[in-house]
């Protein structure tokens, strides 16, 4: 079992500015405190059952992905709620963390001491994925949610959707559609690129050409999602079939369908995700999904992280969790029509 004074003699300081680095004291430099929060870490300092924890443990949640805060929707809302589920299971404390407040030159660890905050979840998108490595490298146990990490300090719980989105548009293509609109959120993240991964996969494979033209991103909202319809059906070779990555731009995309006057699925087959709140079972009709379990996903970062930081040494590390989606066929989807749905931008009917 490592000790205090291990860590002190191998990098050359006293017990005590070990015990203070690792409590947050404010009343060493630091410099000082990173070396020692880097050898303890190096050594796998209270990991362990006999070096318990003094008090519960308080999990940090930040939110740096652009569309969460602070509306906490869909998405986030489940993944939030799975962290408190999951972090109640584990006898532990959640509070927010925003890392802005953090000061210029504050290490993260330190920021993150000070506020009692012995571990952080995080919500990232591609635009701030490499913050989570930052953090990591600085000593602070985290688990990631929604994202992939080849770092085998940075802990991650996600979904994968590539395979259903894959096996959603080999659905449509089955069906015989050959012209499938594909909308994505404006805000790429490891979520939305798997199913672009995946949608261009099932093309390649039935021998359909990619066509740029039908591939668009709008906000992951009802207006994006009303927009993209819009957007696809004034196409000079409208789509027969469109594939929704949003649940709520797929809910967009079906009431406009109904203002436009265009029937689902005789006129046009959509498709879309469901994140684990049944939204496709709130549509008329219940809509083809790519679905996933979003919920589990904050159960189980919360849960290990809480445990982690509590010294349970049978908490497997690193985290690596994957759950897969999976497709659902409701109704949805219907064979395209003999002559597709083609709109003015002002949604007049051509055709």
């Amino acid at each position: 079992m490592t000790t205090v004074r291990e860590i002190a003699t191998n990098i050359g300081v006293a017990p005590s500015t070990v015990s203070r680095a690792l409590s947050g004291s404010s009343r060493i430099s630091e410099q000082v405190r990173d070396r020692v929060l880097r050898e303890a870490r190096r050594l796998g300092y209270g990991r362990g059952r006999s070096v318990p924890r003094v008090g519960a443990v308080t999990l940090g949640v930040a939110f740096l992905n652009k569309y969460a805060w602070p509306q906490f929707t869909g998405y986030d809302s489940l993944i939030l709620a799975g962290m408190v589920r999951g972090a109640r299971e584990a006898r532990s404390d959640v509070t927010f963390v925003d890392l802005q407040q953090r000061l210029h030159g504050e290490s993260y660890r330190s920021f993150l001491a000070g506020r009692g905050v012995h571990g952080l979840i995080l919500r990232v998108d591609d635009e701030t994925h490499g913050v989570a490595i930052d953090i990591a490298k600085d000593g602070v146990d985290i688990a990631v949610i929604a994202d992939r990490y080849d770092e085998p300090d940075v802990n991650f719980a996600c979904c994968c959707s590539r395979n259903a989105a894959q096996d959603v548009v080999q659905h449509l293509i089955g069906l015989g559609h050959r012209r499938i609109g594909f909308c994505r959120n404006n805000v790429l993240d490891r979520d939305h690129r798997d199913r672009l991964d995946g949608y261009r996969a099932a093309l390649e494979v039935a021998g359909i050409e990619v066509d740029d033209q039908l591939h668009i991103s709008r906000p992951a909202d009802v207006a994006g999602g009303a927009a993209a319809l819009n957007a696809f059906l004034s196409n000079a070779a409208p789509p027969t079939a469109i594939f929704f990555t949003d649940p709520l731009m797929t809910v967009g995309g079906l009431r406009r369908a109904v203002e436009l006057g265009v029937h689902v699925p005789n006129e046009l087959s959509i498709v879309g995700v469901d994140d684990g709140d049944d939204t496709r079972q709130m549509t008329y009709p219940i809509y083809t999904a790519v679905c996933q379990r979003s919920a589990d996903l904050g159960v189980q970062a919360a849960r290990w992280l809480a445990r982690t930081c509590g010294g349970d040494q049978s908490s497997e590390r690193p985290l690596r969790l994957v759950l897969e989606a999976y497709l659902e066929v409701n109704q949805s989807t219907a064979p395209p029509p003999a002559q597709p749905v083609r709109m003015t931008s002002h949604g007049q009917r051509i055709s």
